[in-house]
């Protein structure tokens, strides 16, 4: 037996927990005493090369307990060495990690309503299409030699398109429209191009200043395995030991080398006391890979914590007796007729943690728009000084070597003008 609140746990007297309230039904209807012993070495049980196993399931292989009351997961491997009592428990795995600080990225609230993607895209687009509206003015039949050189409308240039564009696409029109079909068809479009992308990005700005919303550094094991910024670790001697290290899939094997890399520098990845692991959770940058009611627990006492979208790793909790045992099939009718009592109902409502109510998120979902959720802006405007700045001074350069280039004497003076 070993501690895994809720399932059980030592208290100052004695053991308590679900799977204690269950042996304790079990012994009242089969008339049987028991005697709770630990594991000397503190695993639930992983198999050494030689073929032994650890912790619960090695004292089972050697017969030195008769029965394992505890919340051990139903394996083809520990299925060689013991026998399994009919499950009285499902669950899954998930992953822990500390909720970012949302004040970290407010830098970043002009960028965020679009995807990287997204802004590279309109990026490459604005020129392109600057390139296009020039051509195709400047290939239109409509505009004679005479039309073209009086034009000031300056959309046969690259820079008078680029301007022109980039104004529409802060939905702020220019002087003059183009008189060529084909131009305004092209200028047309580019404008419902604008509307819908600006209405896009004003609708998701609003909701992103108004409304706190939570970004995950990565929501699934394949974004875990392939970012640098998280370590990641489990309960150690356990089932996840066995499965991630001997498992084929990909993610899975990627998970285990993971582990082993970390190890090397920080054993604390696979240490068997569960507190240790929250408390790298808590300083952030560690996953923590765990049964969801462990999690759970965990994330009733603390509101800064989550877990990733992703489920894996589906278990079922049993007892369990050495190999061959006759009370195996005893047991299991017993444990059926509980399941069916709904006696296990009420000891969940008993043992499980209820979730804490964390008041600071929930009042705090419409707030007042502070200095810090708009940097960015004041950014902006920052980048806008630098840059004239730096445009200015090239202006000034460029004039003053064009003002001390010598002037042409075919050009200049009297009999240089027209007659």
């Amino acid at each position: 037996m070993l501690q895994v609140y809720p399932f059980e746990f030592r208290t100052n007297t004695s053991f308590e927990g679900l799977c204690i309230d269950l042996l304790a039904q079990l012994a009242v209807e089969l008339n049987f005493t028991f005697e709770v012993i630990l594991p000397p070495d503190g695993d639930f049980g992983v198999m050494l090369d030689s073929g032994n196993w650890t912790g619960l399931i090695g004292q089972l292989q050697r017969q030195e307990v008769d029965l394992v009351a505890a919340p051990l997961s139903i394996t083809i491997q520990r299925e060689h060495v013991m026998d399994f009592i009919h499950p009285f428990f499902h669950d899954h795995s998930v992953v822990l990690i500390q909720k970012p600080d949302p004040q970290e990225t407010k830098w970043r609230t002009l960028i965020d309503p679009y995807s990287d993607t997204v802004i590279i895209s309109i990026g490459i687009s604005l020129p392109l299409a600057s390139l296009v509206l020039v051509v195709l003015e400047n290939v239109s039949p409509v505009y004679t030699r005479e039309e073209r050189e009086l034009n000031d409308s300056d959309l046969n240039s690259f820079l008078g398109s680029f301007w022109y564009l980039f104004g529409a696409l802060l939905t702020q029109g220019g002087k003059y429209t183009p008189h060529a079909l084909s131009s305004r068809l092209f200028v047309g479009m580019w404008w419902l191009f604008c509307i819908i992308s600006l209405a896009t990005y004003s609708g998701n700005l609003i909701a992103s200043l108004t409304v706190s919303k939570e970004k995950l550094p990565f929501t699934s094991l394949k974004e875990m395995v392939s970012q640098d910024n998280f370590k990641w670790g489990t309960y150690g001697g356990t089932v996840f030991v066995t499965m991630f290290k001997d498992s084929v899939i990909p993610d899975y094997k990627a998970i285990w080398q993971g582990m082993v890399r970390f190890n090397s520098t920080d054993p604390s990845v696979l240490n068997k006391n569960p507190d240790q692991h929250m408390q790298k959770v808590l300083g952030g940058h560690y996953a923590y890979i765990a049964a969801k009611t462990e999690v759970d627990t965990q994330m009733a006492k603390q509101c800064g914590l989550a877990t990733i979208d992703e489920k894996f790793l589906h278990m079922q909790y049993a007892f369990g007796v050495p190999n061959n045992s006759p009370y195996t099939d005893i047991f299991s009718l017993k444990i059926l007729k509980i399941l069916e009592s709904g006696l296990m109902n009420i000891w969940e409502r008993k043992w499980w943690a209820r979730q804490k109510l964390c008041y600071e998120l929930t009042w705090d979902q419409r707030k007042v728009i502070s200095l810090i959720d708009v940097q960015s802006a004041f950014y902006l405007i920052g980048i806008g000084i630098v840059l004239a700045v730096v445009v200015i001074g090239l202006e000034w350069i460029i004039y003053r070597i064009l003002s001390t280039r010598p002037t042409d004497s075919h050009t200049s003076g009297p009999s240089a003008l027209p007659v």
